[in-house]
């Protein structure tokens, strides 16, 4: 059998990690002289985050140019250091999630990770959570949930974006959708094979495939 891990707030806390690292972004970004309060700053980088997308590449210069705040090559520096150091510090697997993946390799099972963001930054995150050893397939860097099915056409998914569920109903992949991080209220059209609060949870689900 076939597991295929996606990464976000099913390996890691993205959700936590992202709120954390943009906080203290904002609080050295007004320290370095961002004339404006936290709440303010924080709202306006939220509703920039929205627009522009997780993946925009000039957040905190955006930020400024909303505020109406003189471009400052200091002030955004601030924010960027400030980013990466807690991306860094907190970066690290769920609990459990590292005794799940070896169990469910000692058991014989095939494992794959997955995911739809950027390649570069998904394995860098891999890289960091000292994960990307333990998995015996990737597909790092797809452009839709669609393109898996170019490469698998059975097996386990184990997802917290509500899309996939949607996206890969009525195919031979079986849907876990792990309810944590900022899509955990989302609805879908199709219910998943099974939701779980914790990745962890998965090696209770798959051990019953394999026996029954």
């Amino acid at each position: 059998m076939l597991v295929i891990f996606d990464i976000d707030d099913v390996l890691y806390d993205a959700s936590l990690l992202r709120r954390i690292a943009r906080e203290r972004a904002v609080l050295s970004m007004i320290d370095s002289g961002l004339p404006v309060d936290f709440e303010t700053a924080m709202e306006v980088l939220r509703s920039v985050i929205k627009d522009k997308g997780e993946d925009y590449g000039e957040h905190f210069n955006e930020l400024l140019r909303r505020l109406h705040v003189k471009e400052s090559a200091k002030i955004v520096a601030a924010g960027v250091v400030a980013y990466h150091n807690a991306k860094f510090a907190f970066l690290e697997p769920l609990p459990g999630v590292v005794e799940t993946l070896v169990k469910l390799r000692d058991e014989g099972i095939e494992l794959g990770v997955v995911s739809t963001g950027r390649a570069v930054k998904d394995w860098e995150k891999l890289i960091r959570l000292n994960l990307h050893h333990l998995f015996h397939k990737s597909w790092i860097g797809l452009r839709s949930w669609e393109e898996i099915l170019i490469y698998v056409n059975r097996g386990v998914l184990v997802t917290a974006d509500p899309s996939a569920v949607d996206t890969l109903h009525g195919s031979g992949i079986k849907v876990i959708r792990v309810l944590r991080g900022k899509r955990s209220s989302v609805k879908t059209r199709h219910s998943p094979f099974r939701e779980v609060k914790h990745a962890c949870e998965v090696l209770k689900i798959v051990r019953s495939l394999t026996e029954g």
